[in-house]
């Protein structure tokens, strides 16, 4: 709250009076060698007036953004994925399209991605092996309740952001990593300050897009939360969840 602006009277006595000049006071004379052009002109040297060089600020962190599927179109025929280490360069691309959207994004769910991009409708075991093998040695991936891919301007140690669905649809909750939902529960933390044991799930979910908390999403949410806790992330204390 803004402190109340004190009266005119009383901000008289901050200030030191300036004598007035009387009318027949004589003014000092400037020497001529003493007067330069900025005081005739009234223009100084750019450098004297340039502003002072401002920092730039660091950017803002990202929070929930919306999700946006990666695309599915196709890209190349089969024979890319049937002959992987001939068309390196080619999924690579691929893979790097997927993950300017959905980093991190589950395993399973990138290489079904890779598959539709290459006109298969549906991947056989090998080469999903092959393709995952492919990825992991290319890639950072962490293992939490699943793998899931990151891309390579992503660091998952400082990384605190995540997605909101518009549509339940467009990402199951079991695609959706630990990491991004302990990102979304810090944030609901944040701004609530406390949330009570039992409502966090339900405020995580609908954070995140999933307006209804069946099952699935209670039971990945929670899972999520316990190890957010277990790890000193965020705390349970007297019934309620607040920030560690």
């Amino acid at each position: 709250m803004l402190a109340p602006l004190q009266s005119l009277d009383s901000n008289k006595a901050r200030f030191r009076e300036v004598p007035e000049r009387g009318a027949q006071e004589p003014l000092h004379l400037i020497a001529d060698d003493l007067i330069t052009d900025d005081l005739i002109t009234g223009h100084l040297d750019a450098a004297e007036t340039a502003p002072p060089t401002k920092e730039s600020a660091d950017p803002e962190p990202e929070f929930g953004v919306d999700f946006v599927p990666a695309s599915i179109e196709p890209r190349g025929e089969q024979h890319v994925l049937n002959s992987i280490g001939a068309h390196r360069d080619e999924i690579t691309q691929a893979i790097d399209a997927a993950l300017a959207t959905e980093s991190p994004i589950a395993l399973d769910r990138l290489i079904q991605i890779l598959g539709r991009n290459f006109s298969y409708s549906r991947l056989g075991k090998t080469k999903r092996k092959e393709l995952s093998a492919f990825i992991t040695t290319k890639y950072q991936v962490t293992e939490s309740a699943g793998s899931f891919v990151w891309a390579r301007d992503m660091n998952p140690q400082t990384w605190q952001g995540y997605r909101v669905v518009s549509a339940t649809s467009d990402r199951s909750i079991t695609e959706v990593s630990h990491h991004e939902i302990i990102n979304c529960g810090r944030r609901v933390l944040a701004q609530a300050f406390s949330v009570a044991e039992e409502d966090l799930p339900k405020e995580i979910a609908r954070e995140l897009g999933y307006n209804r908390l069946t099952a699935p999403v209670a039971e990945r949410i929670k899972a999520a939360i316990a190890v957010a806790t277990k790890d000193g992330i965020i705390a349970l204390t007297e019934g309620r969840f607040h920030g560690a």
